[in-house]
């Protein structure tokens, strides 16, 4: 089998690891081990190619190994890997490693480790252009910036993040990362916008069916019911999560659920349940050795003992307990664990009647409770300063949004935001419509400046109202001259009718409902023409996008040579309008004499707003005038009743 049939099967097994398909990873890993194996190196270049390969696999492995939450078996193993890089270089395998490494380290609580290594992986994969390691790496930033409380460089990477994987179209990574930024808001305390995320990210990984992100995401979301108080719907959560962490052989993923489980059954006064849940998450963190939650979960063990409602209510097992989880809390550094424990014990004892031990317990919480308020507050005013950063970011988002879809058609707009920097194509099929003001320069004299503004704007929206209406794009406005196009940036087979309509709809009669220092009475002309353009985007700060070419000038010159009330239109233009759907409505000829149609059976491109029947349409030749820049033209007047 060759190498190249070898990275592929890698690949795969590499996907079926990220989607938590560990068992179909393992498989085709093994597979490859198994050609390896059975084809010993002869050459140099076969020996490097081999090492390649099984670092390849070694990191798979050691991704696996980390998502059934043996964190330092699988650092070893990702170190392992990272030290073939010295003899044979590898590649854009390289910063996935370092990736991989960093996140280890986060889990196992060596944050600033965790920086390192994802600092290294981002530049590493900034070098390569790789855009999928930068989205990924952005992501593993977030969510250790996210760890040590700073929240708005979380938001900058974890936004970053998605936006590259929106564009790369990376499901499984979209979802993720989603759902880490639904982990950041619940960090912040919005649990019903963490709800909104952790939803979104639930239905991404439901529909490509990655059960190791839907365990993930449910128990998040069961986290934000609790906090809501919402304890039915919080175990509907855990209780899927659970059954799908076991599936997939997440034990740690899988024992935070049972914890979580057995602190709502504690809520709900469920005292035996809780401790039947708290019990197998302490068996099964044992096992795996991790420290923390061991001294949590003992403590909440002691803690049920406490409590008198509960009909085993023991106070030997409570101190007990507790006495080890203050132990175990000490060891691991984890205050906050500790002065729950030294509250609950001092409360115990003064039951006992073991006043001595209760006042030395009362004062090391009152102690360590005045030092963590201290830094307490002090995290509540950076908490409450990040959130206003992320949402005066978020702000500004949306604002540039709505901004670009103000002055950019819809799908220029979601290609500028998937990176195309130079936007330029050739629309063989467009109408251009151009209407000015007549008598404007006149006009601008008699009122005064603010008032020539309103009227402008008056005018201007009822134009844009009326190409939204029938489907054009507002270019520009010149002055008081104001261009749109049909058939541009999406094509169409019936852009003539729809610039005809739309120039019918703004030579009708209308009342302006603001009032002016004079009496103003407007009449417009307008010009139709229908070519070739070239449309694209200008600028770099201040887009634009906008239309180029014969069409443009000679549509312009219709507007210019045309009369007050009515709508120049030239031969090109009127042959489109007259064909419909490949058949003339009346025979062609070199000359069109003047002639009403009385039914223009429009096609519509599922715009109702342009199903019109029996509509009157009038023709009036010109016959041929010398239009500046173009020459001799036959061109047309339309009306319609």
């Amino acid at each position: 089998m060759k190498n190249k049939e070898l990275n592929s099967i890698i690949d795969s097994a590499d996907h079926a690891a990220i989607v938590g398909n560990y068992d179909e990873a393992d498989r085709l890993v093994n597979e490859v081990l198994a050609v390896l194996d059975a084809s010993p190196s002869l050459s140099a270049e076969e020996h490097r190619d081999e090492a390649l390969l099984r670092a390849k696999i070694l990191y798979i492995t050691a991704h696996s190994t980390m998502k059934r939450s043996n964190f330092e078996l699988a650092l070893e193993q990702a170190h392992t890997v990272l030290a073939v890089n010295q003899e044979f270089p590898l590649g854009d395998v390289l910063p996935k490693v370092r990736n991989l490494i960093g996140v280890l380290y986060q889990k196992l609580g060596m944050n600033d480790n965790a920086l390192k290594y994802c600092i290294d992986a981002l530049a590493d994969c900034e070098a390569l252009g790789d855009k999928t390691g930068i989205a990924m790496t952005m992501g593993s930033l977030g969510g250790i910036y996210d760890d040590l409380g700073l929240y708005d460089k979380a938001f900058e990477y974890l936004t970053s993040a998605l936006n590259l994987h929106l564009e790369l179209r990376n499901t499984s990574r979209i979802a993720n990362t989603t759902m880490n930024i639904g982990i950041l808001h619940y960090s912040l305390g919005s649990y019903d916008k963490a709800l909104d995320f952790f939803t979104q990210a639930l239905a991404i990984h439901s529909e490509v069916d990655d059960k190791s992100g839907i365990s993930d995401v449910l128990s998040c979301i069961g986290n934000a019911y609790v906090n809501l108080g919402f304890y039915d719907k919080a175990m509907e959560n855990y209780s899927t999560a659970l059954a799908t962490y076991e599936l997939i052989g997440d034990t740690s993923g899988a024992n935070l659920v049972r914890g979580n489980m057995g602190h709502v059954y504690l809520n709900l006064e469920q005292f035996d349940k809780a401790l039947e849940f708290f019990r197998k998450a302490l068996a099964r963190h044992e096992t795996l050795g991790e420290k923390y939650y061991i001294a949590s979960v003992i403590g909440n063990i002691g803690y049920v003992y406490s409590i008198e409602k509960f009909e085993g209510y023991d106070p030997i097992q409570a101190e007990m307990h507790l006495l080890d989880a203050v132990a175990l809390s000490s060891a691991a550094g984890a205050k906050s664990l500790l002065l729950h424990w030294y509250k609950t014990l001092a409360d115990v004892y003064e039951k006992e009647k073991r006043d001595a031990e209760a006042l030395s317990f009362f004062k090391k919480y009152i102690e360590l409770k005045d030092e963590l308020n201290i830094a307490d507050v002090k995290k509540r005013d950076e908490i409450r300063e990040q959130q206003n950063t992320i949402l005066l970011a978020q702000a500004r988002t949306q604002a540039t949004d709505e901004i670009l879809a103000n002055i950019l058609p819809p799908t220029i707009v979601e290609r500028l935001i998937k990176g195309e920097k130079k936007i330029a194509e050739t629309l063989e099929n467009v109408s251009v419509l151009f209407i000015d003001i007549v008598g404007f320069t006149k006009m601008s004299g008699l009122i005064p400046a603010a008032e020539l503004i309103d009227l402008l704007d008056v005018i201007f929206s009822r134009f844009d109202s009326i190409c939204k209406k029938h489907g054009l794009e507002k270019i520009k406005t010149i002055g008081d001259a104001y261009m749109a196009a049909s058939g541009a940036p999406i094509p169409c087979s019936n852009h003539a009718e729809r610039a005809a309509f739309a120039a019918f709809e703004m030579l009708e009669d209308w009342e302006i409902d603001r009032q002016f220092s004079t009496e103003i009475d407007l009449d417009f002309r307008i010009g139709l023409h229908t070519g070739s353009v070239v449309a694209g985007i200008i600028g770099e700060n201040k887009y634009s996008y906008d239309l180029w070419g014969d069409a443009v000038n000679t549509a312009s010159r219709m507007e210019s040579h045309g009369e007050p009330g009515k709508i120049h239109v030239s031969e090109e233009f009127l042959k489109k309008l007259l064909m419909v759907n490949g058949e003339w409505l009346m025979e062609e000829a070199d000359d069109f004499s003047s002639f009403t149609i009385n039914n223009l059976p429009l096609t519509t491109n599922n715009h109702s707003s342009l199903i019109i029947n029996n509509l009157p349409l009038t023709i009036i030749p010109r016959g041929e005038m010398e239009i500046k820049g173009k020459g001799t033209m036959n061109t047309y007047f339309l009306e319609s009743k």
